[in-house]
C-alpha cells in the first residue's frame, strides 16, 4: 500500500496519495514489521519490527511442503512481487528482510 510521513511524528501513515510504498511484513496473518520505499529509492525500516521474510505466510502452504510448489527467495520485495505476478500460485516466493546487504 502507499503512505506518507506524518509531519509531526515522522511515522508512515496509510495514504492512497502518499509518496511512500509500504511493504508490510506479515507473519501468522499479522503485520510484524514493514519496509518503506520513499522518493529517490530511499529505503528504511522502523525499529522493533520482527526480522522475517516478506510474504512469510506462504511458507505455511501445504503445496510447498509436499513439493508441488518450489520456494524462491529473492533479494527484494519488488523482485518477489514480479515473480508472483508472472508465476502465480505455482511458486512460493519470499524476499530477504533487508535485501542482499543484510544491514539492519
Amino acid at each position: 500500500y502507499t503512505g506518507r510521513r506524518d509531519e509531526q511524528t515522522g511515522a508512515v501513515v496509510p495514504d492512497p496519495r502518499g509518496n511512500v510504498v509500504v511493504f508490510p511484513f506479515v507473519d501468522g496473518g499479522s503485520e510484524v514489521g514493514a519496509k518503506y520505499r520513499g522518493p529517490n529509492k530511499q529505503f528504511w525500516q522502523p525499529k522493533g519490527g520482527k526480522r522475517t521474510f516478506w510474504n512469510a505466510d506462504v511458507l505455511d502452504d501445504p503445496a510447498l511442503h509436499d513439493g508441488r510448489h518450489a520456494l524462491v527467495i529473492t533479494e527484494g520485495e519488488i523482485d518477489a512481487l514480479s515473480l508472483s505476478q508472472v508465476f502465480g500460485n505455482k511458486w512460493a516466493v519470499v524476499s530477504l528482510p533487508t535485501g542482499a546487504t543484510g544491514a539492519p
